[in-house]
C-alpha cells in the first residue's frame, strides 16, 4: 500500500465511522475514494432501505453574494447552541468549495427520516428563522436533494470552481467568507484528524435534544405531563427545589451537570500556576476550556514562564503538553535541570559540568522523569504539527487523567499550522493570528484544556495597543482570548545572567479584572520566582 493509498484509506474510514450508512455498497465506498483523490464527485446514499438516516446536514449558503460573514457567523452560533443548550457532541463543519458552509450531525443509529426532518426544521426554526438561504438535509418530502438523492461529503473537487470542498476547524470558518474553499487539495491526513476527534449522537442524546427543541419551539411538553401540570395549576405554587434537586427543565437544563462541576470541582477545572499572586488574580489558575495568550517582546522570559507552569502542572498531576516550533526538548529538559539545580543552564547544554555537578544532575533528571514527566510531554513540533493533532492530544490527555484538566503550551503561537493552506500562506499577519487564535479557543472550548499561546510582540508593550507598531495584530489577538498576560522588563537589564532581572506580569485582559505580578528572572537557570516587596509580601498588585 502506498502512503498515498494509506492516506485516502485513513480518511475514508473516518468517512464510513460518522456519516456513511452501515450498509454502504462497495461501488459507492470506490467511488468516494475516487472523489478523495481529486476525481468525479460521489453522491452517498442519505437513507437505507428502510426509509432511515443516518446523517443529518446544515448548509448556509452565500458567500459568493457577499453573505460569508453573516451566514459564517449563524451557523457558528448554530454549532455552538448544539453543545451547550442541546448537550450533543460537537459537529463537524465544513465549507463546499461554492458558496457556503455546512455542518454535520452524524448519529450513531440510524433514524426514521421524518424524525431527522422534524429535528432538522426545529432546529432551522429555533436558531435559524431569518436566513432564507438555509439547506436541510434530508430535507421536505419531495426535496430533489433528498431522501432519494445522495449527499456530497468533503473533501471534493469542485467542477465549476476548481476549489475544494473540506472540512475546517470552528474557529477557522472565518477565513472562508469571501471563498468557500481552497484552491489545493487538502492534506488527507489532516481531514482525517479533524475527524478523529468526533464522535456521533447517541440515540439517547437525538430523542432527549428532540424532545428539547419541541419544547422550545411549539412549548409541547409529553401527554401526562401536561395532565399533572393542568393539576399543579389550580393548586399553589410548589416550593423551590432543594439544593442539588433536579429543576423542571429550562434553557440551561442540558448544562447542569457540566455547571455543576465548574462549582464542585474547581481542582479539576483549574490549573494552578507556580506563582501565588497570578494564581490569585486568574481566580485559581487556568481555566479548563479556556484560551490564554501571553505576549512579550523577544528574548523576554516567555518560554521560562510557560516552562515554570508546566512543570507546576505536571507535578500536580494535570497532562501537560508543550508544543514548541522553535525549542528543542532537550533544552527544556535541561532548563528544568538547571532550575532545579541552581546550575547555569549552559554548563549543562555544553557538557561543561564537575564531576560532582554530573550525579547531581543524574540524580535530579531521575527525579523530574518520576514527578513531573509522568505528566509531561514535550513536543518538537514543525509544519505537520497542527490543530488536529493537538486537540487529539488533549481529549487523549482528559481519558488517561480523568478529572484533571490538561495544560497546553503553544510556542510560538505564528508558527502554529492550520492545516488550511489558504490560512497558513495568508498574507495579511493580522488576520492570520486572529484567526489561529479563534482556532486554539475552540480547540479549548471542544476538548477541554487550557490553553496557553505565546506570542512576540514587535516592542516595548508599554501603553495603548493601539500605540503598537503591531498594534493591528495584538488586537486580532485581544478579540479571541479568554485572557491576556504581558511580560516585560521592569528596570534595567541585570549585569550578568546570573543577577535576577526584576521583570512585570500584566493581566491586560481577564473578565474585567486587570492587575500585575512581580517577578525575579535568573536567566542563567532558567529560572523565575514571584518577587518579595516590602514586608516579605508578594509582588502583586491589582488594578
Amino acid at each position: 500500500m502506498t502512503q498515498d493509498t494509506a492516506r485516502t484509506q485513513r480518511l475514508l474510514d473516518q468517512l464510513r465511522r460518522l456519516f456513511l450508512l452501515p450498509e454502504a455498497p462497495a461501488p459507492e465506498l470506490a467511488a468516494l475514494q475516487r472523489q478523495l483523490m481529486g476525481g468525479e464527485a460521489a453522491s452517498p446514499a442519505l437513507t437505507d432501505a428502510q426509509g432511515r438516516v443516518r446523517l443529518l446536514a446544515v448548509g448556509l449558503h452565500g458567500v459568493s453574494r457577499g453573505q460569508g460573514d453573516a451566514h459564517c457567523a449563524a451557523l457558528l452560533h448554530l454549532g455552538k447552541a448544539l453543545i451547550e443548550d442541546l448537550s450533543l457532541p460537537e459537529a463537524a463543519f465544513s465549507v463546499d468549495g461554492r458558496e457556503g458552509y455546512d455542518l454535520w450531525l452524524p448519529l450513531a443509529e440510524p433514524v426514521p427520516v421524518d424524525a431527522a426532518r422534524e429535528f432538522l426544521s426545529l432546529l432551522q426554526e429555533a436558531y435559524l428563522p431569518e436566513l432564507p438561504a438555509v439547506r436541510l438535509r434530508p430535507g421536505a418530502a419531495g426535496d430533489a436533494a433528498t431522501p432519494a438523492g445522495g449527499v456530497a461529503l468533503p473533501p471534493g473537487l469542485h467542477a465549476a470552481t476548481a476549489l475544494w470542498s473540506v472540512f475546517i476547524a470552528p474557529g477557522l470558518a472565518p477565513s472562508f467568507s469571501a471563498e468557500a474553499g481552497i484552491d489545493l487539495p487538502p492534506n488527507l491526513d489532516k481531514q482525517a484528524e479533524l475527524l478523529a476527534r468526533l464522535e456521533p449522537i447517541p440515540p439517547a442524546l437525538f430523542q432527549e435534544a428532540l424532545g428539547r427543541l419541541r419544547q422550545r419551539v411549539r412549548g409541547a411538553v409529553p401527554a401526562q405531563e401536561a395532565g399533572a401540570a393542568a393539576a399543579c395549576a389550580q393548586a399553589e405554587a410548589p416550593p423551590a427545589p432543594a439544593v442539588g434537586e433536579r429543576a423542571a427543565p429550562g434553557p440551561l437544563a442540558g448544562v447542569r451537570d457540566e455547571l455543576m462541576r465548574a462549582l464542585t470541582d474547581t481542582a479539576a477545572a483549574v490549573v494552578a500556576t507556580p506563582f501565588p499572586g497570578l494564581t490569585s488574580l486568574l481566580h485559581g489558575g487556568f481555566r479548563a476550556g479556556r484560551l490564554y495568550l501571553l505576549l512579550a517582546p523577544p528574548k523576554a522570559g516567555k518560554t521560562t514562564l510557560a516552562a515554570h507552569c508546566l512543570d507546576h502542572a505536571a507535578a500536580n498531576g494535570h497532562p501537560a503538553l508543550y508544543a514548541g516550533y522553535e525549542m528543542a526538548r532537550e533544552q527544556l529538559v535541561h532548563g528544568a535541570l538547571a532550575r532545579r539545580l541552581k546550575l547555569d543552564a549552559r554548563r549543562i547544554e555544553g557538557g561543561l559540568l564537575a564531576p560532582e555537578d554530573v550525579v547531581r544532575v543524574a540524580a535530579a533528571l531521575d527525579a523530574y522523569l518520576a514527578r513531573e514527566g509522568q505528566a509531561l510531554t514535550l513536543w518538537e513540533a514543525d509544519a505537520a504539527v497542527g490543530l488536529a493533532g493537538l486537540a487529539a492530544w488533549a481529549r487523549a490527555a482528559r481519558e488517561s487523567f480523568a478529572g484533571r484538566a490538561p495544560l497546553l503550551v503553544v510556542d510560538p503561537l505564528p508558527l502554529l499550522r492550520s492545516g488550511i493552506a489558504a490560512l497558513d500562506a495568508h498574507a495579511d499577519a493580522a488576520h492570520r493570528l486572529g484567526a489561529l487564535a479563534a482556532a486554539c479557543k475552540d480547540l479549548a472550548r471542544g476538548t477541554g484544556a487550557a490553553v496557553l499561546a505565546l506570542c512576540p510582540a514587535g516592542g516595548p508593550l508599554a501603553g495603548d495597543v493601539q500605540e503598537l507598531p503591531d498594534g493591528r495584530e495584538v488586537q486580532a489577538l485581544y478579540g479571541a482570548a479568554d485572557g491576556v498576560l504581558v511580560l516585560q522588563a521592569s528596570g534595567p537589564r541585570a549585569a550578568d545572567e546570573a543577577t535576577p532581572q526584576r521583570l512585570q506580569l500584566s493581566l491586560a485582559l481577564h473578565r474585567g479584572r486587570t492587575g500585575r505580578v512581580l517577578l525575579d528572572h535568573w536567566r542563567a537557570f532558567h529560572a523565575m520566582e514571584e518577587a518579595a516587596v516590602g514586608e516579605g509580601q508578594p509582588g502583586l498588585a491589582r488594578d
